[in-house]
């Protein structure tokens, strides 16, 4: 059974983005201020917790990042639905994604338009995807 879940403990978040973002992508600079005052959604499957993606508000626009699935469970469209999630939630409005670029078809996959903007986030290619609900 999957669940998607806005209180789950923020240590088990810290594992994954550790995981995910720092050992296995090679990042460096992981947590934030925007953590204090993002929506954090895990998806959990069976109770284990595989997937995750933050979300906030800023100056009329939200945003959605950090957006991971852990490596054994990938493949699996669980990035999808907590997206799908994450705009329910959010219900109206621009939603503006910066992705890494190997990313983009995923996020226009979920009706995200690129943008020209590019630019590169610890050495990686980012580029910009909006979304109006």
């Amino acid at each position: 059974m999957i669940e998607i879940r806005d209180d789950a403990p923020f240590d088990l978040i810290e594992k994954m983005r550790i995981e995910v973002f720092i050992k296995e992508q090679g990042f460096t600079s992981e947590f934030d201020d925007l953590d204090k005052i993002s929506t954090h959604l895990v998806l959990f499957e069976d109770g284990i917790a595989k997937a995750y993606l933050r979300f906030y508000k800023e100056k009329g626009n939200y945003f959605i990042g950090r957006v991971l699935v852990l490596k054994k469970y990938r493949h699996k469209f669980l990035s999808s639905l907590l997206i799908k999630r994450a705009e329910e939630m959010i219900s109206s409005g621009k939603i503006i994604i910066h992705a890494q670029y190997d990313k983009v078809g995923l996020y226009k996959k979920l009706g995200y338009k690129e943008t020209d903007i590019k630019d590169y986030d610890e050495g990686v290619l980012h580029t910009y995807l909006y979304k109006v609900l």
